[in-house]
């Protein structure tokens, strides 16, 4: 079980990493890559489809974007 705890801690520091890399870019792509990272959509690309426009998510992944969004601005003022 520990390659499985090692693999997803090697997951959350490349995600943060991607987000962080973001952040000195622009807003728009540290917003599409929370959606698609912390949140799994693919696009926020208005598609014209209920099954793609619209996402079921549990509370965990909305505060686990809402904390990387919090992230992102906190490290954009520095």
């Amino acid at each position: 079980m520990k390659h499985a705890t090692d693999k997803t801690m090697r997951d959350l520091v490349t995600r943060q990493r991607r987000i962080e890399k973001a952040i000195a870019g622009n807003k728009d792509a540290t917003i599409r890559l929370i959606a698609n990272d912390v949140l799994g959509i693919e696009t926020l690309d208005a598609r014209k489809s209920d099954g793609l426009d619209f996402h079921d998510l549990a509370v965990w992944q909305i505060r686990k974007a809402l904390e990387a969004a919090y992230e992102a601005g906190r490290k954009a003022i520095r």
